[in-house]
């Protein structure tokens, strides 16, 4: 048996460590891939459950508009305003059932402090006959999705009669 030298056991040391260093890199490369992949599915199944949300929501949102679309058609047809409101109305109800069903429920302002989370105050009226900050005029109801306000109600905030209010 020959006596390797020193220099003969440093190449052999660099050599497994070089091979070594190629496995852990190519490990890497491999579990880099593997993320990568991960990545791409997470998105793919993330739009997969996006698209199947929407399906559902316009399946929810189809037969509203089945009535609307059979409203048109009897209106078409006859010049009874009164039942032709009173379909719209059923309609109506329908869909805000609809969205209550999917979370989506309104509220109303008028008569109420003005908050600007819940309210957006488009004019200001000075008047004696209301407290500063009440609102006096609602332009548009408010809504909220699961207790998170996503339309704030748009409103008419009374203001004291030459004075400023604190809001």
């Amino acid at each position: 048996m020959v006596k390797k030298g020193p220099v003969s056991v440093l190449k052999d040391q660099l050599a497994r460590a070089e091979e070594d260093a190629r496995k852990f890199y190519d490990s890497y490369l491999r579990a880099l891939a593997a993320l990568d992949n991960y990545r791409k599915q997470k998105d793919e199944d993330l739009l997969r459950k996006k698209d199947q949300i929407y399906e559902e929501l316009v399946l929810e949102l189809i037969p509203i508009l089945d009535n609307f679309s059979r409203a048109i058609s009897s209106a078409e047809m006859t010049d009874d305003f009164e039942q032709l409101h009173k379909g719209i109305e059923i309609i109506f109800r329908q869909f805000k059932e609809t969205l209550a069903k999917l979370g989506v429920v309104d509220y109303s302002a008028k008569g109420k402090d003005f908050d600007p989370r819940f309210h957006e105050a488009v004019s200001v009226i000075e008047t004696d006959e209301y407290p500063p900050d009440t609102i006096i005029d609602e332009i548009s109801r408010g809504y909220m999705f699961k207790e998170k306000v996503i339309k704030p109600a748009v409103v008419t905030v009374a203001k004291a009669k030459g004075g400023d209010s604190n809001g």
